[in-house]
């Protein structure tokens, strides 16, 4: 209700919230998330909680006379981004040479598993943007975890300071 904030930025992991898991080896190793609501009665799914208070959330500040933008979920890394910048010249490692690449199409699939439930939410909203990071993390063949030699990630799938930077100067340009 603070009438000196006027625009709301909603990004998160979504994916994580609509069926509990993580990307790749991820999803292995780590337990099953569940979103924890009150209020729902006779919902129970994952993402059933999502679209409802989703909706509600995008409702109560529109309410509030928020300008709404949401950011849809950065690729996700099956690897540790550390591994792909070294800061010495010459490195000793046991194990395979990692490519710090993956194709785009397996990325695509796995944000296509919450992008059902998010586009419910979004699909009928009027008065919100929304922003699609995909495109400048990847091609039509591959995504990226560097650029110019600097980690885009600070781990498999926060944005480091440097993609943090990248990624606001592309989707919100100074004018």
């Amino acid at each position: 209700r603070d009438k000196h904030i006027h625009t709301i930025i909603l990004a998160a992991n979504w994916h994580l919230y609509i069926n509990g898991t993580r990307f790749s080896n991820n999803s292995k190793i780590l337990p099953k998330w569940e979103i924890r609501s009150s209020g729902i009665n006779g919902v129970s799914d994952d993402a059933e909680v999502f679209v409802d208070q989703m909706g509600k959330t995008i409702d109560l500040l529109k309410q509030n006379g928020k300008r709404i933008i949401v950011i849809k979920q950065t690729p996700e890394l099956n690897y540790s981004p550390i591994e792909c910048i070294s800061g010495r010249p010459v490195t000793l490692t046991a194990h395979h040479k990692l490519t710090c690449v993956q194709p785009s199409s397996v990325q695509k699939q796995y944000l296509q598993e919450y992008e059902t439930f998010f586009d419910k939410v979004f699909k009928n909203a009027t008065d919100l943007t929304v922003i699609d990071p995909f495109p400048y993390f990847c091609d039509k063949e591959k995504c990226i975890s560097t650029l110019n030699g600097y980690s885009l990630y600070r781990d498999e799938l926060h944005l480091s300071l440097f993609g943090s930077r990248y990624l606001a100067k592309n989707i919100f340009p100074i004018r």
